[in-house]
């Protein structure tokens, strides 16, 4: 199977980072949103991609924008309107990358998530250290468009990720070469501008 659609989330508060627009904010002399976007066209190039932001954040031509509604409804509720954006456009099958913007590396994991989901999985994620083992990193996997229609749910606003995906018969992949790395502090985009730089 191939990656028929990625949903990027790209709005929020950032408020560790002063309340600014995550994905403009400038990392490498890029912003994060053309860094993942770079990703993306990489390892999916065929792909439909939907961007989940308000509408001051500017989107190449080809990106379908959406926005929850009411906004400021949290990840699930992002993730829910990209997938029925997505359905608009014609992707009811396949595979659906799942992104945020402050983590512009994670689409690098998406080969090696497709190659572990095997039969009978709705899909795959990865996993990065935590200190009490590791941390499932749901909002970064790769899940089969029809299980992603069951996992999220009907009213998704403000639902927890975990409680939303732990349910789904998944495979797990350890992020073993920091692709996870997400900017939540401005010592985060000194992390990942160091990352930027093996890419």
């Amino acid at each position: 199977m191939t990656i028929e659609g990625v949903v990027i989330l790209a709005g929020g508060t950032a408020r560790r980072l002063g309340g600014i627009s995550k994905p403009d904010l400038e990392v490498a002399c890029r912003r994060l949103l053309d860094w993942q976007l770079d990703q993306v066209s990489r390892v999916a190039p065929e792909a439909t991609v939907v961007v989940v932001a308000p509408p001051q954040v500017q989107v190449p031509a080809a990106v379908v924008r959406v926005l929850e509604d009411p906004p400021f409804g949290g990840p699930v509720a992002g993730f829910a309107a990209g997938l029925a954006a997505l359905r608009r456009a014609g992707v009811t099958d396949g595979l659906i990358g799942l992104a945020t913007c402050d983590a512009p590396l994670a689409p690098a994991n998406y080969l090696g998530l497709v190659a572990a989901l095997e039969p009978g999985l709705d899909g795959a994620a990865p996993t990065t250290a935590a200190e009490d083992g590791t941390f499932p990193q749901y909002a970064l996997g790769v899940y089969r468009a029809g299980a992603l229609g069951k996992i999220l749910p009907e009213n998704a606003r403000n639902v927890s990720v975990k409680r939303t995906f732990s349910p789904a018969k998944l495979a797990f992949v350890p992020d073993v070469n920091r692709n996870c790395t997400d900017v939540d502090t401005w010592a985060d985009v000194k992390t990942l501008e160091g990352l930027l730089k093996l890419h």
